[in-house]
């Protein structure tokens, strides 16, 4: 048996001998390299450390280096996707105000390589040869392992980690970490690499003057997805769902799926933005998407995870709930909390509340009596009554009136009370959820769901408010008469349906098609004639 250190011994000694012996190469020597001026850069992607939101998180530090001068660009991602890896070339090629003219060198990434061939050869993926079309760079891939990586953009990227992320950044958003980088970069401006004597700045302030020019239009570095929206109001994205407005259940909707964003179109309208969610099956909800569903199933916002979200996000504030805690203790927890919803969909907003007054709840109108101290509105002295015998002298504290509803109440009013609403202007997404709102109370669904399509004909050609009102009843009427119709079919219970159009006629020579005809008129009901 031979000792361990005998071995290692023996092993260090022949190493060298066997090596030459075969050709082979111990120690990797490095070329020095010149590089001309706005030619080349180099990118890569780093680990980065931070404290995010109270807790240790792990991001990605995207940086881009110009080779002649060494003006980095960086910026933080939640993931390494392709999506972030787009978003930060274009990031840094607005910074810079140019894109190198030869090529950018390269580790094979899987955000842009999709296989790896024999030297040189790739198979890029798709979408990263758009994107480098459309920018009009080539590309320069490092040989695959640890000894063809790109060691300057590395070495620069670990460099610039130990000097401005330790200790670790804390942040409460990613965007306010990119905006920390982008301070960072421009700190670095005034540092020398090496023994030059010129600063990075000053080498950049040549170099940026030879970079070519950036396209016209910018390339939409987002992943276009057609999810459906599942009857919980919700989109699923990469394992990550996201709420839409309730409107949209059942329907197909386009997902722009960025780096840190997810944008929810409904044709070219924007209907949702979420923060982009990196945690697999986590669910993002907003409590506006759901107010026109609580106006009718008021029992389901208490415990509702959009209100959970909203509490915590701090967009459902204390003075939400103290209106929603006045509105239910005045008329109880159903038609408070329907009250409370219908308010909040004509201001159109949870998150703004520039149209609830913040001064103080309504703690005062909670009563109903007209004449108790305190506990309601005061009564309209001086009423003048609009008809009056002559002579007679009427007692004007004792006319019924209304009480006119308090500033702070206003949208919070009983129903019975919503007789003269007040007509104020509201946003093109208020009218919407207001008129789905309204027509689902009514239950008018043809006007729900014409009304949209309707009123862009009557804008089109011109109709009045008079004859767009009526396209809009006649359309109700027309299709409640067919429901109506095809109600009353399935309650007949017939075995199976027949129709005069299938008749056959000649299957029995003693029907006359005239006479059936007559009598499908139904002219002789209205004479009360008799049918044989």
């Amino acid at each position: 048996m031979v000792a361990y250190s005998t071995v290692r011994d023996y092993v260090r000694e022949a190493r060298p001998r066997i090596a030459t012996e075969a050709g082979k190469q111990l120690a990797e020597v490095f070329v020095p390299q010149t590089h001309p001026a706005g030619a080349e850069a180099e990118v890569d992607f780093a680990d980065l450390w931070i404290v995010w939101a109270g807790v240790k998180t792990k991001v990605f530090l995207f940086t881009l280096r110009l080779s002649y001068s060494g003006k980095a660009i960086h910026r933080a991602y939640a993931t390494c996707s392709q999506e972030a890896f787009l978003d930060g070339h274009r990031y840094a090629f607005e910074q810079l105000g140019g894109i190198p003219t030869v090529h950018i060198r390269y580790d094979n990434l899987k955000a842009a390589v999709s296989r790896v061939l024999t030297g040189r050869s790739r198979i890029e993926s798709d979408r990263w040869v758009l994107f480098r079309s459309h920018y009009g760079f080539d590309v320069f891939y490092c040989r695959p392992g640890v000894e063809g990586r790109t060691r300057r953009a590395g070495w620069r990227g670990g460099r610039f980690r130990r000097t401005h992320t330790v200790p670790m950044p804390n942040v409460e958003t990613l965007a306010e970490l990119n905006a920390y980088l982008a301070r960072c970069d421009a700190k670095d401006d005034h540092r020398r690499v090496g023994q030059r004597v010129s600063t990075v700045g000053d080498d950049f302030a040549t170099e940026q003057v030879l970079l070519r020019a950036l396209p016209v239009e910018p390339f939409e570095t987002g992943l276009s997805l057609r999810p459906r929206v599942d009857r919980h109001a919700r989109v699923t994205v990469r394992q990550c769902q996201y709420s839409v407005p309730a409107r949209y259940v059942g329907r197909q909707v386009r997902v722009l799926l960025r780096a840190t964003s997810v944008l929810i179109f409904d044709g070219p309208r924007l209907v949702a933005e979420h923060e982009r969610s990196t945690i697999r099956g986590s669910v993002s909800l907003v409590l506006d998407h759901y107010l026109e569903v609580l106006a009718y199933k008021p029992g389901a916002l208490p415990g509702a995870t959009a209100l959970v979200q909203a509490r915590k996000s701090g967009a459902f504030t204390s003075t939400h709930e103290r209106y929603w805690s006045a509105a239910k203790a005045r008329y109880g927890d159903k038609t408070g909390t329907q009250a409370w919803s219908r308010r909040c969909c004509c201001t159109a907003a949870i998150p703004t509340v520039r149209s609830w007054p913040v001064s103080r709840p309504p703690s005062r109108w909670g009563a109903v009596s007209r004449g108790g101290r305190g506990r309601g509105p005061p009564r309209r002295r001086n009423h003048v009554a609009p008809t009056a015998r002559p002579g007679h002298r009427r007692r004007t504290d004792r006319l019924p009136h209304r009480h006119p509803a308090p500033a702070d109440a206003r949208g919070l009013r009983h129903p019975a009370e919503w007789r003269n609403p007040i007509m104020t202007a509201m946003t093109p997404q208020a009218v919407e959820v207001a008129i789905d709102t309204a027509c689902r109370t009514l239950r008018l669904p043809t006007i729900r769901e014409q009304a949209g399509h309707a009123a862009q004909v009557a804008a089109r050609e011109q109709h009045t408010y008079q004859g767009f009102l009526a396209e809009l009843l006649l359309a109700e009427c027309d299709d409640r008469d067919e429901r109506r119709r095809t109600r009353r079919v399935h309650e007949a219970g017939f075995p199976r349906p027949k129709r005069l159009e299938d008749l056959d006629y000649t299957a029995n020579p003693n029907l006359n098609p005239a006479v059936i005809n007559t009598l499908a008129g139904g002219e002789w009901i209205a004479k009360a004639d008799r049918c044989a």
